[in-house]
């Protein structure tokens, strides 16, 4: 099946969707510097019994790459904007890293459109010097120079090592990100602050961390955790940031146990 681009928010969103027309709505939402490509095998794997909603964030893949400086709010209404376009009322909701960012933002602010949430390797908080020094790099030097550091905090070493394949793919995919589109997103992390939201957060919630994660560590999605009303996180061993790439069976299986039990 092959994606589709729909006017939501002012702006073009690519879009896939896969599985029964009549089964519960899953949405994938991705991270920074990425696609909806990376959810391939979770979305394979659960579209047996779920229909399965993906799309690329603005300025990413085959979403428009607007000018200027994005906000997880903004983020979060091109979102909300997507499934009034595809007429999804009430949806299960998947993020990853910034995509688990938008997640918790819409899932404080419109509680009523969302079943439940898993949170994949993501923060509540933002480090901004961090991310001002990337913003820096991309605007003056391009955001070429990131691609290689970014890979490095994305995978375990044993990954690099094993699955150049995969390396390789993702380093393409990085690529393929619009400058625009980067520094946009990355603006919004920087400034992104969620904590508070935290407790309005009704829907029930799984996070999943990667025990060797250094850009959302295992401490601060614990904190994430305590504010959130009944949730649970699960932190896989031997694992970095993209677990949709790195671990894609174990998240598979949780995503699949935990929606079984919301159901």
């Amino acid at each position: 099946m092959s994606a589709q681009v729909v006017r939501a928010n002012g702006i073009d969103v690519r879009y896939l969707i896969e599985g029964p027309a009549e089964a519960p709505v899953i949405v994938f939402s991705n991270s920074l510097a990425s696609d909806l490509s990376i959810w391939n095998q979770v979305a394979e794997a659960l579209s047996c019994n779920y229909r399965i909603l993906r799309y690329d964030l603005r300025g990413h893949g085959g979403t428009t790459a607007t000018p200027g400086e994005y906000s997880i709010s903004l983020l979060g209404d091109d979102l909300l904007a997507l499934l009034d376009a595809l007429n999804f009322k009430k949806v299960h909701l998947v993020g990853l890293s910034i995509g688990g960012m938008i997640a918790q933002s819409v899932a404080a602010t419109a509680p009523r459109r969302f079943l439940s949430l898993v949170l994949c390797a993501t923060s509540s908080e933002s480090v901004p010097a961090i991310w001002e020094q990337r913003l820096d790099i991309a605007r003056r030097r391009g955001f070429g120079e990131l691609i290689e550091p970014t890979l490095l905090r994305w995978f375990m070493p044993e990954t690099h090592k094993r699955e150049p394949e995969l390396i390789a793919s993702t380093r393409r995919m990085i690529s393929e990100t619009s400058t625009s589109g980067y520094v946009g997103s990355a603006a919004a992390l920087r400034d992104m602050n969620l904590m508070s939201l935290l407790a309005q957060i009704s829907a029930p919630t799984l996070l999943v961390a990667g025990q060797n994660d250094v850009a959302t560590p295992v401490a601060g999605m614990e904190s994430m955790r305590r504010a959130i009303p009944d949730a649970r996180l699960v932190a896989l061993p031997g694992a970095a940031h993209l677990l949709a790439l790195e671990r894609p069976k174990e998240l598979i299986g949780l995503i699949g146990g935990f929606l079984e039990r919301v159901s």
